[in-house]
């Protein structure tokens, strides 16, 4: 479903923005929007956030979690081309690259 401009929040403004910004400069509000997956403070906040979110840390027994790098995680994941992780006024905001 597109938005009308008449129907785009500031919060979604501010999405599109960023995204233009660092990500496609030609992307629409409505991709933007889709692709936007959070903001954290550090990427490795964010990880552990959406691994939390979507139960795959679950998976990991609790005894070893403290082994995870959530940074390193957070990096392999831009390499591998999963998210973009864009800093913008102190903040991480991560988008899917799918």
């Amino acid at each position: 479903m597109k938005n009308s401009i008449h129907n785009i929040t500031n919060e979604e403004r501010a999405v599109a923005r960023i995204y233009r910004a660092n990500v496609n400069k030609s992307a629409s509000t409505e991709t933007a929007v889709e692709r936007f997956l959070g903001v954290a403070d550090t990427q490795a906040d964010w990880m552990y956030q959406w691994l939390e979110a979507t139960g795959q840390l679950e998976e990991i027994p609790e005894r070893f979690r403290s082994y995870l790098n959530f940074d390193r995680l957070a990096i392999d994941c831009r390499l591998n081309g999963d998210f973009h992780f864009v800093e913008h006024a102190r903040r991480v905001w991560v988008f899917s690259t799918h």
